[in-house]
């Protein structure tokens, strides 16, 4: 019966777009609103106020020419509800696949710009600021759209060659800084010790050494 009205209720969380004769006439809050469709009114679609996810990955290389993938989750959302939501909400609904274009091709450019200045090391220490410096300017280009950007993290990970290769210095490293400890210790403690280690390092991709010392080098 309210539709024979003219009476539409936006649902939350949601912006409805009105057109009239096929051409954008009005963005609708939730809530309840008056559409004459026998004037050419009708609602043709919605723009979501939900959280949207979206994953990206991406390939560049460091300051030292390792190739590393990157992995960036990023959540957004169509935020603009005072001032000129109508203008924003008719180009988020126009353009809702644009957007996600948009800031996928951002968030590729700024890890662009970011990742190849820093070196490996120094890259994967320093993730969480080089998320947070691809986010700011992610605000700064979809805040005129009316989307909000919620969260944006980013993992790097390095060419699994170069990866075995970090494991492989980082296993000798710890070998050779136990190997001069265990001249003070007895020997059967010490035989012990040797055996632990040549198991715990024959295991692929074996970084940390649990129960032989917190660091590379042991305290005692």
């Amino acid at each position: 019966m309210g539709q024979v009205l003219g009476c539409v209720r936006v649902q939350e969380p949601n912006v409805a777009i009105m057109e009239k004769y096929g051409g954008f006439k009005n963005a609708l809050k939730p809530g309840c609103h008056y559409v004459p469709w026998c004037c050419g009114c009708n609602i043709v679609g919605r723009v979501p106020l939900s959280l949207q996810p979206l994953d990206i990955r991406c390939e560049t290389q460091t300051k030292d020419n390792v190739s590393v993938t990157v992995h960036a989750s990023v959540q957004y959302r169509y935020g603009a509800l005072e001032g000129c939501y109508k203008e924003k909400a008719k180009n988020a609904f126009y353009n809702i696949t644009s957007a996600k274009t948009k800031i996928r091709v951002r968030i590729v450019e700024g890890i662009g710009e970011i990742v190849p200045k820093r070196d490996l090391e120094d890259a994967i220490e320093k993730k969480n600021e080089i998320s947070s410096e691809v986010e700011k300017e992610l605000r700064l280009h979809m805040n005129d759209d009316g989307y909000e950007i919620h969260s944006l993290i980013i993992d790097i990970e390095p060419d699994v060659k170069v990866k075995r290769e970090m494991d492989d210095e980082y296993a000798e490293l710890v070998k050779y800084t136990l190997s001069l400890e265990l001249k003070f210790l007895g020997d059967v403690e010490g035989k012990y010790l040797i055996t632990q280690l040549d198991l715990l390092t024959a295991l692929p991709g074996t970084c940390h050494f649990p129960g032989i010392g917190n660091q590379p080098g042991v305290s005692r």
